[in-house]
């Protein structure tokens, strides 16, 4: 067999679909899904500005693979402030590359808890009609986090036996062992997915003017041409006077 499939390799990413989504938010939710599927992570901090109907793993790939190696298949996370349910997945799941989007709130327990539900669905586990698994349908409240405590006997064996739990529990052990464990916060570019946008980074180069922030999207609403400019100041095409 090729690397891909001989050896158990998968990656656990994680993006934001809005820049008022915190990277330090993300982080604390990352440490403890990390901690209960003993698995680890990158974050990526450029926002992916699109909706859950036109963002594809695809696009999530262009991003990564500027920055990381490419070849391994991959877990997506996507943050978003949108109302999402266990419908709004990315990728189909006979894919290697996959993905489910996460409504983003203040409650970082809360969206912890709702990550590793579409963790679960990922790696093959349906909804439980056990009150006291974190695959209920519906949220639960639940005092402990660990991978004993929030899931029943038979969706942990489930998850167990996905291939997708095992490449990723198995990835990340091997990558300690090497000590090369994943970068924990890949300061990415923005990706535009939007269709009403005048500018999209998504075939740029990520040869930008070091210490040229990238602009606020906000800008691009009031002020479209000096958003336009900063842009490509940004990405090394002009520089400031």
């Amino acid at each position: 067999m090729g690397s891909g499939w001989g050896v158990m390799v998968m990656r656990l990413y994680m993006f934001r679909a809005s820049s008022s989504i915190p990277v330090k938010g993300i982080e604390r939710v990352a440490e403890e899904v990390s901690r209960v599927f003993g698995v680890d992570y990158s974050i990526f901090t450029g926002p992916v500005y699109g909706g859950v109907d036109n963002v594809t793993m695809e696009d999530l790939l262009k991003v990564s693979d500027r920055f990381l190696d490419r070849g391994e298949p991959v877990v997506a996370i996507v943050f978003t402030e949108e109302s999402v349910d266990d419908r709004d997945v990315l990728g189909e799941a006979s894919k290697l590359d996959r993905g489910a989007w996460v409504r983003w709130s203040g409650d970082i327990k809360r969206v912890t808890v709702t990550v590793l539900h579409e963790l679960g669905h990922l790696c093959d586990a349906y909804h439980c009609i056990d009150e006291s698994c974190v695959m209920f349908y519906a949220y639960r409240e639940h005092s402990k986090l660990s991978f004993n405590d929030l899931f029943c006997e038979k969706c942990k064996l489930t998850i167990q036996n996905s291939w997708v739990y095992n490449r990723l529990v198995q990835a990340s052990a091997d990558r300690a062992k090497k000590r090369q464990t994943l970068p924990r916060i890949v300061e990415s570019t923005p990706l535009n997915m939007t269709k009403s946008a005048e500018t999209s980074v998504i075939n740029e180069e990520p040869s930008y003017a070091a210490g040229t922030p990238f602009p606020d999207w906000s800008l691009a609403s009031t002020d479209k041409e000096e958003f336009i400019r900063r842009v490509r100041e940004h990405f090394g095409y002009g520089k400031r006077t």
